[in-house]
């Protein structure tokens, strides 16, 4: 699945590999608007991919961050089998 946005189309792997690097400096989890800004998208563009990602069982809640409210996500084992398959 892509999604175009401002900054062009965006795909569940670019969305997954976001989550995947700044989970180590977001233990808690990573939000939606983390993943927009970094891929220079709007949190619309974003959430349709995260919402897949979440239904194919490649990302999981993480929680809900105190200062922004915004839900956290972080990858399950089958997302990093997924980004780890399309690295090849």
């Amino acid at each position: 699945m892509e999604h175009t946005g401002g900054g062009g189309a965006v795909s569940l792997t670019d969305v997954l590999g976001v989550v995947r690097e700044f989970e180590p400096f977001e233990p808690a989890g990573v939000g939606t608007g983390l993943v927009a800004w970094e891929l220079k998208q709007s949190d619309a563009a974003i959430t349709p991919i995260v919402e897949l990602a979440l239904e194919r069982g490649l990302l999981e809640y993480a929680g809900v961050d105190e200062r922004s409210g915004q839900r956290l996500w972080r990858l399950t084992d089958q997302g990093r089998r997924e980004l780890a398959a399309t690295s090849d």
